[in-house]
């Protein structure tokens, strides 16, 4: 994906838990895709594991959700966080990287 936005949020107790989500666009195209990991901590692999990691896939307004997989995350460097994708939702197998700007 192109374009996109992280989002770090933190829990609202002392649990110094953070999660990510990450939404994303491919230019010129009818996909995007949201992200989302519960207790994030960091560089690391993430695998797809609903509803604690997941992911979905939109096409031409039809939803996709992944079952199996893996987000990896490669880089934190504030602001800017890169990480590749793959993973499989229903019968479509997707593969690539992001590169997203933290606020």
């Amino acid at each position: 994906m192109e374009n996109g936005f992280g989002y770090v949020t933190y829990a609202g107790n002392d649990t110094g838990r953070s999660d990510l989500m990450i939404i994303a666009n491919q230019k010129n195209s009818n996909s995007s895709m949201t992200m989302y990991i519960t207790n994030f901590a960091g560089v690391g692999n993430y695998p797809i594991n609903p509803p604690l990691v997941s992911i979905t896939y939109y096409i031409n307004n039809k939803q996709y959700y992944g079952t199996s997989g893996t987000i990896a995350i490669d880089s934190v460097r504030y602001p800017i966080l890169v990480g590749t994708y793959n993973f499989t939702a229903d019968t479509l197998n997707v593969t690539g990287g992001f590169n997203v700007a933290l606020p």
